[in-house]
């Protein structure tokens, strides 16, 4: 962390090679995107879409809610590692435009985005 700038109220700490102010959209792959701490992520995106596109979600086997996010957020891919709930993903996502990863390589082959 680096001091960014002070303000009245005190100092900001930003990431090391982040700008203080920036453009565009971030890009967000979502790790356990069905859990209760993904959930919530999902919705301040969701509350501020101008500021962030999801380009990945993952989760380890609720391929009923990770299907509606997809449906919902529409990333480039989608992970999911328990194989069975995979197969079930991949029909409910049939021509869906989006990259299903199935297996406990999913989730480094999403971290590389």
């Amino acid at each position: 962390m680096k001091r960014d700038m002070t303000t009245g109220t005190g100092t900001r700490l930003v990431p090391v090679g982040y700008p203080a102010k920036t453009t565009g959209k971030r890009r967000v792959v979502l790790l356990g995107s069905t859990g209760s701490i993904g959930t919530q992520a999902l919705d301040v995106i969701s509350a501020h879409p101008d500021s962030c596109e999801v380009i990945a979600l993952a989760a380890q086997r609720n391929d009923a809610l990770l299907a509606e996010q997809v449906r919902a957020f529409r990333p480039q891919y989608v992970g999911i590692v328990d194989e069975q709930a995979g197969k079930r993903l991949r029909e409910s996502l049939a021509g869906f435009k989006v990259e299903v990863l199935v297996g406990p390589t999913a989730l480094t082959t999403l971290v590389s985005l």
